[in-house]
């Protein structure tokens, strides 16, 4: 996203952790700080920025949806805001997550649908919107659906199942019938930008309002990839959950400048490990 943001001739300040910085841009300035430990008052003084965009939180694999440690993240985010405020900066933009809603109806969310968050993760995020909006200031807040792109955690659905097309080995998924709305994250960037450049406000889902079943998936990713997938599934639930976004709003506010197509994406990302992982070329590629 920084390097969009640049390109469309904004100057982006960063703070990042621990992660080495790979955008080279002549409006890019870039500092590592632990947000967890450091004060940022200073750095707010220095760089008067307009906009705060606050996208760290806690993503250990495995871990994040319930760690205690979500509820330090909303406490350093709280604080983050407000000396950013404090500072005299004006909209706060925070990606949020399609954990914050309640999962048992059975048709596409929208942004005022129930939110009943049944996680640390989800809970966390939704504390830090309420704060958000008692302190009436300019604000856009994202509720990402299911991303994946090329770096994801490999424990999630689709690297899981790519790796195994390759690999060879038994994979167990657990209820094959669940519905969800996954979101390529090139796409998401692209969404993120439109509506940063709009100077969007308020609650907008970012998905790509198209749900596939687990079984489904696994499918096309054998499809696209004309290997065997060797899969068994258990049901961890005696009903299936639809978690799909309603991008109404998202279209409202961007158009229809983003397509999505679930199949054109995961060729992209199946392409993308066959350079970066020695994964074989798919079907009809060529080797130019």
């Amino acid at each position: 996203m920084t390097a969009g943001l640049c390109n469309s001739g904004k100057s982006v300040f960063g703070i990042r952790g621990a992660r080495p910085c790979l955008i080279s841009h002549s409006l890019h300035e870039c500092v590592q700080i632990d947000l967890l430990k450091e004060d940022l008052s200073e750095v707010f003084e220095f760089i008067k920025a307009q906009t705060l965009i606050h996208s760290a939180w806690e993503m250990t694999p495995d871990s994040y949806l319930t760690n205690p440690i979500n509820f330090k993240w909303h406490e350093i985010s709280v604080d983050l805001i407000t000396r950013f405020i404090d500072s005299g900066g004006g909209k706060v933009v925070v990606t949020g997550t399609c954990a914050e809603y309640a999962w048992s109806q059975k048709m596409p969310l929208v942004e005022n649908s129930v939110e009943l968050p049944t996680t640390a993760y989800g809970e966390s995020k939704l504390k830090l919107l309420r704060s958000i909006q008692q302190q009436n200031i300019p604000y856009l807040w994202t509720r990402t659906f299911f991303q994946f792109g090329f770096d994801r955690n490999r424990n999630k659905l689709i690297p899981s199942v790519i790796d195994s097309a390759y690999s060879g080995s038994d994979l167990i998924l657990s209820n094959p019938g669940d519905v969800r709305d996954f979101i390529y994250a090139e796409d998401l960037v692209k969404c993120l930008i439109l509506l940063l450049n709009k100077d969007s406000q308020g609650v907008v889902n970012l998905g790509s309002g198209n749900g596939y079943r687990v079984d489904e998936v696994v499918t096309l990713i054998a499809e696209i990839t004309g290997r065997t997938i060797r899969v068994s599934y258990k049901e961890l639930s005696e009903s299936s959950s639809f978690v799909v976004a309603d991008i109404g709003t998202l279209r409202n506010l961007i158009g229809n400048d983003v397509e999505f197509s679930l199949k054109i994406a995961l060729e992209k990302v199946i392409h993308e490990k066959s350079l970066t992982r020695g994964f074989p070329k798919l079907i009809g590629e060529s080797n130019g």
